[in-house]
């Protein structure tokens, strides 16, 4: 009777993880401009934009005001709208009820424009 329970419970458990929206392997890909997308949660969704996980390097500064090197940030969702190259910064997903209304231009040769350009190639 134990084991049927520890099954039952670990497949309940198994069951739950793979249902998270984070559950998925994480493959970070340095763009060279102090931020790491994580390409495996590249997706697009029914409202047209491509969603992604990024990190961004913060620069840490000592008591004297000194570089004293640099750590990634925590991973945050990101959107882009390539159709009409807009960026939507993960702070205006997060706080923001508006954020559509707040898409960024992403220029050609511009950074926000090579970092759109990454993600929409691949999108799927």
């Amino acid at each position: 009777m134990n084991t049927i329970r520890l099954v039952v419970i670990t497949a309940i458990g198994l069951g739950l993880i793979a249902s998270s929206p984070r559950a998925h392997a994480e493959n970070w890909t340095d763009t060279g401009h102090d931020l790491l997308i994580d390409v495996d949660s590249i997706h697009k969704q029914k409202d047209g934009l491509v969603y992604y996980y990024e990190k961004q390097r913060s620069h840490d500064m000592d008591d004297n005001g000194y570089p004293a090197g640099s750590h990634w940030g925590d991973a945050e969702k990101a959107a882009v709208d390539c159709g009409k190259r807009l960026s939507y910064s993960s702070y205006s997903i997060e706080y923001e009820k508006n954020w559509r209304s707040k898409g960024l231009p992403a220029a050609p040769g511009t950074m926000g424009g090579v970092l759109l350009d990454f993600v929409c190639s691949r999108s799927h």
